[in-house]
Order: structure tokens, then sequence, then C-alpha cells
């Protein structure tokens, strides 16, 4: 964001309004379809607590891989298609 600002604004401390502009935020990822869903960290950090986050990312791997290998190839296939045709899609809120 501060680059962004920087080149936009000639002004780094814009860097709050070209986050919110990026969409930046992993509620936003999630809506426009460019991540699936949100991993929680633990309290503090992932960094506080390695084993607690690579057990929670294990865990939704395996949900994530259970619920795609539930759909026919085709269905992914086109979903997965659909999903980057949509790349770049300014949606309103």
């Amino acid at each position: 964001p501060e680059g962004c600002a920087s080149i936009l604004w000639r002004d780094a401390a814009k860097a709050p309004v070209a986050a919110e502009a990026l969409k930046l935020i992993p509620k936003d990822l999630v809506k426009m379809g460019v991540c699936d869903r949100i991993i929680t960290e633990p309290l503090g950090g992932a960094h506080r607590d390695p084993q607690a986050t690579a057990d929670r990312l294990g865990e939704v791997v395996a949900e994530e891989l259970d619920r795609l290998t539930q759909d026919p190839p085709e269905d992914f296939l086109e979903r997965r298609i659909q999903r980057y045709a949509n790349i770049g899609l300014v949606l309103n809120d």
C-alpha cells in the first residue's frame, strides 16, 4: 500500500486509502473469489505458536481437499475457469 500510495498520490502516508482501494483485507479477498476461506491465527499471531498454526493449516487443507474431491472434475474445472475469468472484475459494495 505504501508503494501504491507513493505512486498514485506521491504520499506514502496515504497507504490506508491505497490499502482500501487494493482490497487487501482477507474478507474482501474471499468476497472477490481470490481465496476460498480465511484461516484464523492462534491468539497473538501465527509466529507465537507455529505448531498450533501448522495443525490448523493441516486441518483446513484436509477439509478443503475432502470438499474438492466430492465434485466431478468437470465441475471443478469450470469453477476454476470462471474464477480466473473474474479476476480483476470490479465489484461494487
